[in-house]
């Protein structure tokens, strides 16, 4: 089974998972989290014997690009516009705007990375209905860049998960993702935390996590 649809992953991931094994075939999802960029290839190759302790990072460009316009002055409402121009942006926004597509990213990347057992509707959810331009460009002055952020972390045996909007200092990692670009944070037990970025990304990247998935099903 192969899919770019993050919505199955995120609400049945490990009744996917328990289905596949049982029919002796693959459930592989690449490109529902960061386009095709290879998260879940490089945790499962490249990070053996380690357990992810945390994930966070900003995954949903549509946010990030509007919170990137309004500190350049424009209004939420423009600033959608825009990205409903350029492609970004869906005809109704509010699965992005409310934070509702980034609960589902962190929701897939903790069940299939911390073996948890979220759904979206287990995520502190927040999203940037309520930001002004004068916030983001406040934050700007006092040296931040406000950013929709994803989180999920163990507490126990549990993994939580939060989406919120946060003020990240310049110097942090987050602080220069602009527009349409993606990062993700990884922290384990055996190495110090390291970051997977993507910038610009289009249909070509999402069309390429599909088809290495198809490539990996012969393996």
């Amino acid at each position: 089974m192969v899919t770019a649809n993050k919505a199955p992953a995120a609400f049945a991931y490990r009744e996917l998972r328990k289905l596949a094994e049982e029919k002796g075939v693959k459930f592989l999802h690449e490109s529902t989290v960061m386009d095709g960029t290879p998260l879940f290839n490089l945790a499962k190759a490249g990070l053996k014997g380690c357990t992810i302790k945390a994930l966070s990072g900003v995954l949903n460009s549509t946010t990030n690009y509007v919170l990137s316009r309004m500190e350049k002055g424009e209004s939420l409402e423009e600033a959608v516009r825009f990205t409903q121009k350029e492609g970004f942006a869906e005809a109704d926004p509010r699965h992005d705007l409310e934070g509702w597509d980034a609960s589902a990213k962190i929701t897939v990347l903790a069940n299939a990375l911390m073996d948890a057992t979220l759904t979206p509707l287990d995520v502190d959810r927040g999203g940037i209905t309520h930001v002004t331009v004068a916030d983001a460009q406040r934050a700007v002055k006092e040296g931040r860049n406000l950013k929709l952020i994803c989180r999920a972390w163990r507490e126990g045996t549990n993994v939580r998960a939060k989406v919120s909007l946060e003020e990240i200092e310049r110097g942090h990692p987050f602080a220069p993702i602009r527009e349409s670009g993606s990062i993700l944070m990884i922290e384990t037990d055996l190495l110090a935390p390291f970051v997977i970025t993507e910038t610009d990304p289009t249909l070509y990247d999402t069309a390429y996590g599909v088809i290495n998935d198809l490539m990996s099903l012969g393996e």
